[in-house]
Formats: structure tokens, C-alpha cells, sequence
């Protein structure tokens, strides 16, 4: 593998690791903060019940939000609205293109988009309504957002924004020279660091033993036949003739004395 394979290698897999390792972490502080039923300072996720009939009670009570589709945030922690303004009549509302209002404002800043920050008007309305915003007179700051060269609808979430890193395009460039003078090396060299494994001790033998059972129900039969013949030939070739002599005895009759006149008859015998 060369050098540009490689590294193409490790930036598709930058690409796919860093957005779901920030993803993991970001989920990880969200479920932790609702595990744990923190109060947000706006009062978005509580509200506190004074118990008025018992002016000397030592707790507030308090009870869940609800929001849009009967969702409470004792239950979930993504539970949202539509963001409003609203003016001296209660009755007058005056809703917020693309941003929501929910538990928490980091679970109503994911839900949100950036569709007014397109929007002049919708820019202006943030403006009338804001007393921070009324004490800045240079208007530049407030231009809206440029709709060219968005790889991404306007209406998309924050949230998926950030799972996306707010990375519209990688921009990669390659040059081995430069890697090569920054990371010259006088030698290379590695350790290969082998570790008693039980677990490939134990495979090893028992591999062992599956070949070794193979092999001798292949050869053990033709080392029987190649013993069988050796003592069938060692056998025939130990049957040997062998000379056995008998005596018999003749007696003799002379006049004046006996005289035993031995006499030697051979006799064949074989012996196996």
C-alpha cells in the first residue's frame, strides 16, 4: 500500500470516527443532564408550585413543562415549541421563524434552524425586540446570511448541522515531500512483542491432532502390509535342510568273541 492509498485510507476514516465520536459524547452530557433532573435558570424544564396554604413548608414542589404533542420534560428532554414574541397583550404572539423553545436551550438550539438568519425581516423583528440589539447601531452586524454556496437546505436542524461537524465540503491536500522533510527519519525499525496465549496453545494441539490423525489413518495401513511382507519373505527364507543322523546298533557273532559293529544311517529331517 503507497503512500496516497494510505492516507486515503485515514481520512475516510476520520470522516466516518470524528462525527460519531462527538455525536456519542454530546448524547452522553444530554442524557446525563436529564438523568438527573437539573432546573434550567429560564424555567423552561420546571416550574416551581409555592404552596400557598402552608407558608411554612421547607420545599418548593415543582412540576413539568409540557410542550408541543403532550410532551413533558420530566419525560423527555427534547420536548419543543415554536419561539415566540410576546407583546403587553397576551393574546398578540408574534412566532419566530425556524427557532424553537423547549426543556433546555441546548435541546431548543438543536431543534432550531437557521432560517431566519436568511431572512432580513426576520432579522429586523429580532432586532425590535431585543434590548441588547437596540443598543448596537451598526447595522452591518445584522446582515443576513448568504443563501450561495450552501450545500444544505436553509430548513435543516442544528442538530443535524452538528452531527455533520458543520463541514460542507473537505478540502484535502496530498504532498509526500512535505511529510517526508517534516518526518525524515534516520532509521526504521519495530518490536514484535509475542505474549504466552493459552487460547492459540490450545488450537495449535488440536490442529496438531487432526493432522496427525489424518496422516496416520492414511500411512498405518500401508505399514502394516509393508511388515506383513517382510516377515512372509524372512519366514520362507529360514526353512533349512538340516542332516540329522541316527545310530543304530547290529550285534555280530564270531566264534571267538562279540563284536558291535556300529553303523551310521543318515536321515533327513527338515526343520522349520
Amino acid at each position: 500500500m503507497n503512500f496516497h492509498q494510505r492516507l486515503n485510507l485515514t481520512i475516510d476514516q476520520s470522516k466516518l470516527n470524528v462525527p460519531t465520536t462527538l455525536t456519542h459524547l454530546l448524547y452522553l452530557i444530554r442524557m446525563i443532564n436529564n438523568g438527573n433532573a437539573f432546573i434550567s435558570t429560564y424555567g423552561t424544564n420546571f416550574e416551581y408550585i409555592h404552596p400557598w396554604e402552608d407558608i411554612y413548608n421547607t420545599y418548593t414542589p415543582t412540576q413539568a413543562m409540557i410542550y408541543d404533542n403532550n410532551c413533558s420534560c420530566g419525560l423527555y428532554s427534547n420536548c419543543t415549541t415554536q419561539a415566540t414574541f410576546i407583546l403587553t397583550n397576551p393574546s398578540e404572539i408574534i412566532p419566530i421563524k425556524g427557532l424553537k423553545i423547549g426543556c433546555t436551550p441546548s435541546e431548543s438550539f438543536r431543534a432550531s434552524t437557521l432560517e431566519c438568519f436568511y431572512n432580513e425581516s426576520c432579522i429586523n423583528l429580532i432586532k425590535q425586540y431585543t434590548i441588547k440589539a437596540n443598543r448596537i447601531n451598526n447595522t452591518s452586524v445584522f446582515q443576513p446570511l448568504s443563501t450561495k454556496n450552501i450545500s444544505f437546505p436553509i430548513n435543516t436542524s442544528i442538530a443535524k448541522l452538528i452531527d455533520n461537524l458543520f463541514i460542507t465540503d473537505w478540502n484535502i491536500k496530498m504532498n509526500y515531500t512535505s511529510y517526508f522533510e517534516q518526518c525524515f527519519p534516520l532509521s526504521c525499525s519495530y518490536n514484535n512483542i509475542q505474549r504466552f496465549n493459552v487460547f492459540h496453545i490450545v488450537f495449535t494441539l488440536l490442529g496438531l491432532q487432526g493432522g496427525l490423525a489424518l496422516v496416520l489413518e492414511w500411512i498405518c495401513p500401508k505399514i502394516i502390509r509393508i511388515i506383513v511382507k517382510i516377515y512372509e519373505y524372512r519366514k520362507k527364507r529360514r526353512n533349512v535342510v538340516q542332516s540329522v543322523f541316527t545310530v543304530e546298533t547290529i550285534p555280530i557273532e564270531n566264534i571267538d568273541n562279540s563284536v558291535s559293529i556300529l553303523e551310521l544311517t543318515p536321515m533327513n529331517e527338515t526343520f522349520q
